[in-house]
């Protein structure tokens, strides 16, 4: 009985140890929001909620300029990017910034928006229904064109007070771009 509590004992403590050691060993990226993590690596960042036509509240992060250019008064060129199918706006700050086009085009000297799409982790509200109704999954890459994409151009373009910018999409954000286009045309 005896040695039966001691090697419990041992394996309780080195289970322990191990736990404790990956812990400590995990990317602190992995439980920072989209804010944190531009933060994280010096950059300013801000945040935003846009209202589609039909009801949806997409959540938008900026980094306004790069970390070391000064804060310039007058209008730099405004980059939209837009993520692809089953990820989310946090693809285009994932690595380093020297290897993340996000804090890349800003330290070029962008005003970089990200947008989170629809349904997303970042962008899971609607003004009537609640993610666990069958209602607020009822949309497709269409509204998502038609909706989405044009109020996050307005909103941006808004913001700014400028008339164009820049509009890069991966895989999904490629084919909401296209869509959105040929239906504003």
């Amino acid at each position: 009985m005896w040695l039966f509590l001691v090697m419990a004992s041992l394996i309780q403590q080195s289970t322990n140890s191990e736990e404790s050691f990956s812990r400590r060993h995990l990317n602190p990226e992995g439980f920072m929001t989209i804010a944190e993590i531009i933060e994280y690596w010096g950059y300013p960042s801000e945040e935003y909620e846009v209202l589609t036509d039909d009801g949806y509240y997409l959540h938008l992060n900026r980094i306004p300029y790069g970390k070391h250019c000064l804060e310039n008064p007058g209008p730099r060129p405004i980059v939209l990017l837009v993520h692809g199918l089953m990820i989310e706006g946090r693809c285009w700050i994932a690595n380093l910034p020297s290897n993340s086009l996000g804090f890349f085009l800003a330290d070029a000297g962008y005003d970089v928006w990200i947008i989170n799409n629809r349904g997303t982790s970042w962008s899971r509200r609607h003004q009537e229904f609640s993610i666990d109704q069958q209602e607020f999954w009822e949309f497709s890459f269409h509204e998502m064109a038609i909706y989405d994409i044009p109020a996050t151009i307005n909103f941006i373009l808004q913001k700014t007070k400028q008339d164009c910018l820049y509009y890069i999409g991966h895989s999904q954000g490629a084919a909401l771009g296209l869509g959105a286009g040929s239906d504003s045309g």
